[in-house]
């Protein structure tokens, strides 16, 4: 290899007269992959040698095209202080013995790895991986074979040849090989073997892979078989029953290895220690699991063990276990029996989630944590502790001192929940959508919650934590509580009227949603209300706000049938999407509000009529009104509005017929009028008059100050001066707007970028 020195370096990047003192001192040499992997790095000090790479000699993996040898490296200066040499490769087309397509297996080009096999026009019975490839007068053996490289729909029997060490674990596969019934091995191949078909390791402590099409009843696991290697059995579809005896040495049940197999029964030995991601994944035929007791499920990498086995009905974790990990049984339509040890301390997040026929389950009295969503979406109408029902229907484990978020919401329980005196910590969807509570009672001993009237609250009753369905009529908030946690009236469908006590200062996120309130009555002295508060709201059709109230969160009536806000109050913002697909809200009348801004998408999806701006409005935002598909009005005549922005009015309603601009304006935006749909040609044609509040001399002003400049028109693809696809149909504005001087003049918002000439005489 050919180096630069360092004087090289800094006369290439030095052609100037700057003089020598301001030579960098040091210099980076860096060494790196083809993928700009970093390999090396030498600092180099003036008057060292440039230094060599030591490594192991760079290797690049074949693909689906070529093999590569490496070839040397390539330079690149980066200034005076820094070199880079990549390593470059020659690719070779992969060459074919048979159809075998292959490469070298690492940089000693001494083994090869079969990458492909495929010959659709000969309909082979059998597939003999050879010993050997001849290349360039060179016998090499071959010693590996990549996942998808068997592709043949014909082919019943595959033998490997007695140099090759390994195999990907889809070198055969469900998509490429799905008529391979035995997978055979050259009797002197001393790395692996094959049993009835099966292909192992020679010393028989790993089953690598069994072919789809093998049949057979059952599947006795060699004792000295250690490990299923990941999708070992994978989708296969002629074996019955998986068995071992108690001599079994299984220790590791390998990722997706029985996933989506048409095995039945399956008998797990004492002693197996993990069972990896997706290892019963899919499999449709199981109806009963046993677990032994020695599996430890603690790999955090590991999960859905047991997920959407569609017949799986009873699962059976034995003494011993410690933890599930989660999704460890998710969505399984037929459970309806879980059997857990009395070691079981913890389960995991989303542990039986979606398990519709799940009714009842006895928790050991041991267990300490419970994961978010754990018993989501179940039948589960009772919970047992050591088969001990101290109440009806819900019972914890006395260390449970956490009810996770949505651990028990869709579910079928009914009646009161009983919150014990260690709980500390109860997650704000814990509950959430389970029509059938009555109430919360809270233990006498706790020290974090209590209950009255059946609502949960914490201890000292300053805050609501959650109501339960059954609560109906009209609730009236004690004058203690200060706040309302998130969806704290969340999917109540039986309380219609909320009366906010003198205290209240806080409404958490979505504390309305979802419910059928008709009337809501806010207190002064409330300062803020959080995000979705009253979103998919189908009964309240009015609300005021308190002017003690500044702060209104994100998408306030989301999905709601608000018809009107009778009062902003003290509201200083207006956030993004507050009426997204608000399907009765016709009018924003802000004229009396404090409102200074308001946020982004205000009205998709909503049939708002008419926006009309107060006095306080100062800010709007590019897409305040995008995709206002009825709006006819807009009057921004009362506001403190400096900038009209790019796209303020754009995808509306092309029967906007009135637009009031304020005198305070300064600048409309290059495309502040965009147009009324997604296609860029349609425009406001019924916008024929903008109505402006100021002087005509404050027009020209505004114009001149909207007019792009040369370097601006550049930057645009028609080069006009314009605000928009409106420039065609707005023909005139009405200056002194509101006033007895109100006069109609002619502007042209192309060739005369909107300007009303001097001496120009008014519109009748």
């Amino acid at each position: 290899m050919k180096s630069n020195s360092l004087e090289d370096v800094s006369s290439s990047s030095d052609s100037s007269s700057e003089s020598k003192e301001e030579v960098v001192s040091t210099l980076i040499v860096r060494y790196q992959d083809y993928d700009g992997t970093e390999l090396a790095v030498y600092a180099v000090e003036p008057g060292d040698p440039m230094p060599e790479y030591a490594g192991d000699t760079p290797y690049r993996p074949i693909d689906a095209s070529f093999f590569y040898i490496f070839s040397g490296w390539s330079s690149m200066v980066y200034g005076p202080s820094e070199i880079v040499y990549t390593a470059t490769y020659e690719a070779r087309n992969y060459t074919n013995t048979d159809n075998f397509y292959w490469g070298f297996t690492d940089t000693t080009y001494s083994k090869v790895t079969l990458a492909g096999f495929s010959d659709p026009g000969r309909q082979y019975e059998d597939i003999y991986i050879p010993d050997e490839i001849l290349y360039e007068g060179k016998s090499y053996p071959v010693a590996y074979i990549e996942s998808f490289a068997v592709d043949t729909h014909y082919a019943k029997r595959i033998r490997l040849g007695k140099y090759v060490e390994d195999v990907g674990p889809l070198f055969i596969s469900n998509c490429l090989s799905t008529s391979i019934e035995y997978i055979d091995v050259d009797p002197e191949n001393p790395y692996l073997c094959s049993i009835d078909g099966i292909l192992y390791t020679k010393d028989k402590k790993e089953l690598i892979k069994a072919p789809l099409e093998l049949t057979m009843e059952t599947l006795l696991l060699p004792d000295e078989d250690e490990t299923l290697r990941d999708m070992s059995l994978q989708e296969t579809f002629g074996i019955r029953n998986f068995e071992t005896t108690a001599k079994s040495q299984l220790k590791t049940i390998g990722m997706q290895a029985f996933s989506g197999s048409r095995i039945q029964n399956v008998h797990l030995p004492n002693g197996l220690k993990r069972i990896a991601l997706r290892a019963f994944w899919l499999n449709d035929f199981i109806q009963t699991l046993t677990i032994p007791g020695t599996v430890e499920f603690d790999n955090e990498e590991d999960a859905i063990q047991f997920a959407s086995m569609s017949q799986l009905n009873t699962l059976t974790f034995e003494e011993g276990i410690t933890s599930l990990p989660a999704s460890v049984c998710t969505g399984n339509p037929n459970l309806s029996a879980i059997n857990l040890p009395s070691t079981l301390k913890s389960i995991g997040n989303f542990a039986f989630w979606q398990s519709p026929r799940l009714y009842s389950i006895d928790l050991p009295s041991g267990l300490t944590s419970i994961g978010d969503s754990a018993f989501y979406d179940t039948g589960l109408s009772s919970i047992t502790v050591d088969q001990i029902a101290e109440h009806t229907g819900f019972n914890l484990p006395s260390g449970v001192t956490e009810i996770a978020d949505w651990a028990f919401a869709s579910t079928s329980l009914s009646g009161t929940v009983y919150i014990p005196a260690q709980v500390t910590s109860i997650g704000h969807y814990s509950f959430l959508n389970n029509p059938y509570l009555s109430d919360y009672e809270v233990s006498s001993s706790s020290k974090s919650f209590a209950s009255v009237g059946g609502v949960l609250y914490n201890k000292d009753v300053t805050k609501l934590i959650l109501t339960p369905n059954a609560l109906a009529g009209t609730f009236t908030l004690p004058d203690t509580v200060t706040e309302l946690d998130d969806l704290a009236f969340s999917n109540n469908k039986n309380v219609t009227k909320f009366n906010a006590g003198k205290g209240l200062l806080k409404i958490g996120d979505g504390a309305f949603s979802s419910s059928v309130m008709t009337e809501i009555n806010l207190n002064e002295g409330l300062k803020e209300i959080g995000d979705n508060a009253f979103s998919n709201t189908k009964s309240l059709e009015s609300l005021s706000f308190p002017s003690t109230c500044e702060s209104l969160g994100n998408s306030a009536f989301l999905f709601s049938d608000i018809k009107e806000v009778s009062s902003w109050g003290g509201i200083k913002k207006i956030e993004d999407y507050a009426f997204y697909s608000a399907s009765s809200f016709e009018s924003l009348d802000m004229s009396d509000s404090c409102v200074e801004e308001l946020g982004d998408f205000l009205f998709s999806g909503c049939p708002v009529k008419e926006v009309i701006g107060g006095p306080a409005l100062k800010t709007i935002s590019s897409y305040s009104i995008y995709a206002g598909e009825n709006i006819s009005k807009v009057d921004l005549g009362a506001t403190q509005l400096e900038i009209l922005p790019n796209n303020f009015i754009y995808y509306v309603s092309d029967q906007l017929d009135t637009l009031v601009l304020p005198k305070t304006l300064q600048k409309l935006e290059h495309n502040a009028l965009s147009h009324s749909s997604y296609d860029a040609t349609a425009s406001f044609t019924k916008l024929k008059n903008i109505q402006y509040t100021g002087t005509v001399e404050e027009w020209n002003a505004l114009m001149a100050n909207s007019k792009l400049t040369a370097t601006e028109l550049s930057e645009f693809y028609d080069g006009q001066q314009w605000y928009g696809s409106s420039r065609d149909y707005i023909r005139s504005v009405t200056v002194n707007y509101g006033t007895a001087d109100a006069a109609t003049y002619a502007i042209d918002l192309q060739a005369n970028a909107g300007l009303i000439e001097d001496g120009a005489t008014p519109i009748e």
